[in-house]
């Protein structure tokens, strides 16, 4: 996990496919025939896993993912959250999202940027304007909206140098192997029309 602050950042661009080579059947003496019959077409910018294993856990498992509402303080723009070990995992400039609380609208949502973080106290740049339900009022206990954050600290990107051709994930020739992806951001993967 890169240290707090700092994020690791992998670009995937181009436009020409990409291929690989089995070797049994392509290669000889380290020399691989570049149009053998049996190469795999991969398609442009592959995040690809061949006969391996993939193991990525950004996520530090004493940080819980998400917490209970407890107190907002809208005039100064802290969210107060029930367990401080949530809150003691957040970073200036991390993203948190507070989720709607109301049954029919989703779109009622808060998205906030953590300006700083005392104890079980949150404060965010951006204006408080909703009014959320929380374990102290308003609204009963039981139905206090959930907060969560946002923020990766590691991201994989797919450049968009060529229209509707993002990057994309593949993972195969791995039967019965544990694939592990957790707490990464993926951005501009998709492949129009392709795969």
């Amino acid at each position: 996990t890169p240290d707090v602050g700092n994020t690791v950042k992998i670009s995937l661009y181009g436009a020409d496919d990409v291929y690989i080579y089995p070797h049994d059947n392509c290669c000889i003496d380290g020399a691989c025939d570049s149009e053998c019959d049996q190469r795999d077409n991969l398609a442009s910018k592959p995040f690809a896993v061949v006969g391996g294993q993939l193991d990525i856990r950004v996520i530090d498992e004493n940080c819980p993912s998400w917490t209970i509402l407890k107190r907002v303080d809208a005039s100064s723009k802290t969210l107060t959250v029930e367990n401080s070990m949530f809150a003691s995992c957040l970073a200036v400039g991390d993203e948190l999202v507070v989720a709607a609380d109301e049954f029919y609208d989703d779109r009622q949502y808060g998205r906030y940027t953590i300006a700083s973080v005392s104890g079980e106290d949150v404060v965010v740049v951006e204006d408080i304007t909703k009014s959320f339900a929380t374990l102290e009022g308003p609204g009963e206990p039981m139905f206090a909206t959930e907060v969560t954050t946002l923020t990766r600290r590691v991201l994989f990107e797919g450049r968009e140098d060529v229209a509707n051709i993002g990057a994309h994930t593949i993972i195969f020739h791995t039967p019965d192997v544990l694939q592990t992806i957790q707490g990464v951001s993926f951005k501009g993967f998709g492949q129009g029309g392709k795969l």
